[in-house]
């Protein structure tokens, strides 16, 4: 019997729409989240973990949709980073949502660049949470109102272009400024089409791209090409 076949109905949540994992340090915070998350249809959570090396084991045995990270893992922020950057190398087809305390520019900056699609406070209202985690699940960037004005501020040139694209975004972004179509990306680094559509929604947000022809331009321009 396989592991996914041995868990619970709850945790195997075959017809939920988004299958969340959850990594923060502070279980009883866990707790809150998925009550608030469960409450929405279509949403289930299915894993819970305070630490990378178990959330990681998570993830590849759970095959979640979305993962939920507190950056702020036992009071270590680099930590927190450095998982994100894991999971968007290891599981690019994986969307992770930051849900913590921290709110500095360079944090925010720093966890988009390593891959997160979505930054919100802890401080942020049960339906916000929500329309954030469905937002990010539809492939869009969504933040928390607050964090929404530091993302403004450095979209405004105080942070090089270039930071705010994760490893993988960058890649992606390199091959289309070649001329390399999605199936050819795809097979270049060894990924799925929909993931690389994925990460090209997210450099269209980022670059404020309409067309794929922008992205090589701005590409380019940001010397990411």
């Amino acid at each position: 019997m396989s592991l996914s076949q041995s868990l619970p109905r709850a945790y195997r949540a075959p017809k939920a729409r988004v299958r969340v994992a959850i990594v923060d340090s502070n279980v009883i915070y866990r707790a809150g989240v998925r009550t608030v998350l469960e409450r929405r249809p279509g949403i289930a959570v299915i894993s819970e973990s305070g630490d990378p090396a178990t959330a990681l084991d998570q993830i590849a045995s759970l095959e979640p949709d979305m993962v939920i990270v507190d950056v702020d893992l036992e009071d270590d922020t680099t930590s927190g980073l450095a998982l994100l950057q894991d999971i968007s190398r290891q599981f690019p087809s994986v969307r992770v949502l930051v849900l913590t305390t921290a709110v500095s520019e360079f944090i925010v900056l720093e966890a988009l660049r390593r891959g997160a699609a979505g930054y919100a406070l802890k401080t942020c209202t049960p339906d916000e949470l929500g329309r954030i985690v469905l937002a990010v699940d539809r492939g869009d960037s969504a933040f928390s109102s607050e964090v929404a004005a530091v993302v403004t501020r450095s979209i405004g040139g105080q942070v090089p272009l270039a930071a705010k694209f994760s490893d993988r975004e960058r890649e992606v972004v390199r091959l289309v400024a070649r001329g390399m179509s999605n199936k050819e990306i795809a097979a270049a680094l060894f990924i799925s089409e929909s993931t690389v559509k994925f990460h090209l929604h997210n450099a269209m947000v980022k670059f404020g791209a309409k067309r794929r022809s922008e992205i090589a331009y701005r590409a380019v321009q940001a010397g990411l090409a």
